[in-house]
């Protein structure tokens, strides 16, 4: 009997030098305030917003043309916290070069309305030959191409993860496919 209790004082101290070990091991780690801000988190694949997709659209420059365009047709209206989406967007210099196919107020309705979706798509769930639904009711179609995806031939280049969905940059527009009907 005497024999097992040392064997279970022997186990407990190497667990202990375990846990001991592992929590110096963790106190070494720099503070988490020197790698990350409170609004956005950097990782390799994606960046993370620490705020709706509706406040990180109308806070970012370089989207500033989309987002005046996702305002003046509706789309913040109808977008709401305590729903997830998904936004596909291009920064000023992609609508800037794109402009002469999205001028009129028609053509810039329906790019608004192609350029959401009204449920989340998470780059995990991205693959090839999956359709995502759009608000002006056509599909967006996802294609692999190399290490990356793109949504109609256009390259994903970035990925923002806000709290209630993704914004997708994309490397020019999405095409506004009108129906026969």
């Amino acid at each position: 009997m005497k024999r097992n209790r040392n064997k279970n004082y022997a186990l407990f101290a190497r667990l202990c030098l375990v846990l001991l070990t592992c929590g110096m091991t963790l106190a070494s780690c720099s503070d988490w305030d020197d790698h990350f801000d409170e609004s956005a988190i950097k990782s390799d694949s994606q960046e993370i917003y620490n705020g709706d997709i509706v406040s990180y659209l109308k806070s970012t420059a370089e989207l500033s043309q989309m987002s005046q365009m996702f305002q003046k047709n509706g789309i913040y209206d109808s977008t709401y916290t305590n729903k997830t989406y998904t936004f596909i967007v291009c920064d000023n210099n992609g609508m800037s070069a794109h402009a002469d196919e999205i001028s009129g107020e028609e053509a810039q309705a329906n790019f608004a309305l192609n350029s959401v979706s009204d449920m989340e798509v998470a780059p995990s769930m991205l693959k090839d030959g999956l359709g995502v639904q759009t608000r002006f009711g056509k599909c967006v179609w996802v294609y692999k191409r190399g290490n990356g995806f793109c949504f109609d031939e256009n390259n994903v280049t970035k990925c923002v993860k806000t709290n209630n969905g993704y914004v997708y940059y994309v490397d020019g527009i999405v095409p506004i496919r009108l129906s026969v009907y």
